[in-house]
Parts: structure tokens; C-alpha cells; sequence
């Protein structure tokens, strides 16, 4: 088993982070291996036979897989005719552990403790890593460009973590289904928008029942499990869109100014508008 090192895919401390197109051929395999970076890939096209620490899982169009440095992984299309297409997103270490200084002044997330493997994007976290994935293309094509480059990924690797904190961390594993399928349903943003009416309707459950379960299995309130999605939502909308607050909290399902900061300062730090300047300052600077 081979050990990619950072020379390999032309990754350095002058330029820390990279994105690469790959394509596997029917059948095509590319053995086990390793790395001493940290990587990212999307599927754009076919499927994926994906081993990741002795696990095989099949991968469909839309998949994003994170691979950690000394994870081992291999992939392989299984396809008679249909050629397989990925973009590799690499970074090092240190691009890494900047990112998830910003992110844990936030949330308390160790990717060590979760599935590096996101099945099912919404259709829309599948647009932001292909926008955001082509904006640094752009980037990438002049040297001047590498702070705005590196700013970009950061803000692509923040985005894929937070998905993955959703289908994780907040993901009751040991529940019964009705409330895991739940839980899941209610990351999509036409349910955590309205809020706890459409949980008790997807649950089918009294509130009551829905609450005893959610403080069981999650130590946690339906409430509180909706607003942390909503404040997600909101920081995600802050970071990408030009969005202006009011119309951001409005969008995600609040509408209390006063309650809106308040939830937002408790989960991240900092109330909207300190948080939007500052991830603009790190993850969108001026060109």
C-alpha cells in the first residue's frame, strides 16, 4: 500500500490546497492507499465502489466522501460502460485546522468521532459545492488569486462540515425509526421552517410523546433540535448569499429580532452581524 504525500497532487505551503478532476474507466480500480493531506471528493458522474478503512460502501452521483490523512481508502467503478467522474478537493493540514478553529468556536465537532461519507445531498447542497467548487477553478488559473483561492475552500470545507455535523451529530442512532426518519427529514429546510407542527406531523406522534423521545434518545427538545437547524441555516445563508439579516431571519422560520440574535450569539459566538463580517473577512475576501 502506497502513502500519497503533498508533492504528489502539488499541494505546498506556497499553495495549500488544490482541486483535481479524476475519471475511472469500467471497472477501473485505483488500489488501496493513504495520505498525509486531507482530501474531499465529490461523484459529478456514474458510481462509486468506495473501501474506507476496510468498510466498502457503494456511491451515487452527488456523494461527497471525507478522507482524513491515514485513512485508507480505494475506489473502484463498477460500471460495464458508464465512466466514472470525480472532483478531488485537497488541502493540508494546516488549511484544515484553521478551518475548524472558525468552526468549533461554534460547535463542538470532532471529525475524528464521525462518517466522513454524505449519501443523498439535497439537491441544493449539491448546487453550493459545484458553485463553490467552480469559483475556486476561477481562482486557481492566477497566482495573484491564491488568498481568495484559499478563502474559498475554507468556506467549502466549513459548508461540507456542517452538513455532516447535521446527519451525525444530530442524528439519533439508537432511536427508533419513526423518530430517526424524523430527524432526518426535519434537516430539510421546507420542515425545520415551520417548525414543530410539521415534526409532530412527520413523527406522528403526540408533542408530548415526540418530547419524551427527543429528551431519551437525544437529551434534547424538539424545539431546541428545530432552532439548531434554523441557526444553521441562517449562518450558512450568511456566509454564501448576499442576504440581508432581517431577511435571513425571516427565511429560516424566525421572527423575533431580539430571540433571532439571541439564538444565534448562544450557538455561534457572536450575534449576525459580528459573524457575517468576520466569515467574510476569512472566507470572502475582497478580489
Amino acid at each position: 500500500m502506497i502513502k500519497l504525500q503533498k508533492n504528489i497532487v502539488k499541494i505546498s505551503d506556497v499553495n495549500p490546497a488544490t482541486i483535481q478532476d479524476t475519471a475511472f474507466f469500467p471497472h477501473e480500480i485505483y488500489e488501496e492507499h493513504s495520505h498525509d493531506f486531507y482530501e474531499f471528493f465529490i461523484i459529478l458522474e456514474g458510481s462509486m465502489l468506495h473501501k474506507l478503512n476496510s468498510v466498502s460502501t457503494a456511491l451515487n452521483q452527488g456523494s461527497v466522501c471525507f478522507i482524513r490523512p491515514d485513512d485508507v481508502h480505494a475506489i473502484g467503478n463498477p460500471s460495464d460502460t458508464v465512466k466514472l467522474r470525480i472532483s478531488n478537493i485537497v488541502f493540508s493540514r494546516e488549511v484544515f485546522t484553521d478551518t475548524l478553529l472558525f468552526f468549533n468556536n461554534s460547535i463542538n465537532f470532532n471529525p475524528d468521532d464521525h462518517s466522513g461519507i454524505i449519501t443523498n445531498p439535497s439537491d441544493n447542497e449539491q448546487k453550493l459545492f459545484v458553485e463553490k467548487i467552480e469559483q475556486i477553478r476561477k481562482f486557481s488559473e492566477k497566482p495573484e488569486y491564491l488568498p481568495m483561492k484559499i478563502a474559498a475552500m475554507k468556506s467549502l470545507i466549513l459548508d461540507f462540515l456542517l452538513m455532516l455535523y447535521q446527519r451525525t451529530a444530530l442524528y439519533p442512532k439508537t432511536a427508533p425509526q419513526w423518530l430517526a426518519t424524523a430527524c432526518s427529514e426535519m434537516r430539510k429546510k421546507e420542515n425545520f421552517t415551520p417548525g414543530l407542527p410539521a415534526f409532530i406531523k412527520l413523527a406522528g406522534k403526540s408533542q408530548e410523546h415526540l418530547t419524551r423521545y427527543m429528551k431519551k434518545y437525544l437529551n434534547d427538545t424538539p424545539q431546541a433540535f428545530i432552532t439548531r437547524l434554523r441557526i444553521h441555516e441562517a449562518a450558512g445563508l450568511l456566509r454564501n448569499t448576499r442576504k440581508k439579516i432581517d431577511e435571513i431571519m425571516y427565511e429560516t422560520g424566525f421572527n423575533n429580532v431580539s430571540y433571532f440574535r439571541r439564538c444565534f450569539c448562544r450557538q455561534y459566538g457572536d450575534p449576525p452581524g459580528r459573524y457575517l463580517r468576520k466569515s467574510r473577512s476569512i472566507f470572502n475576501p475582497q478580489r
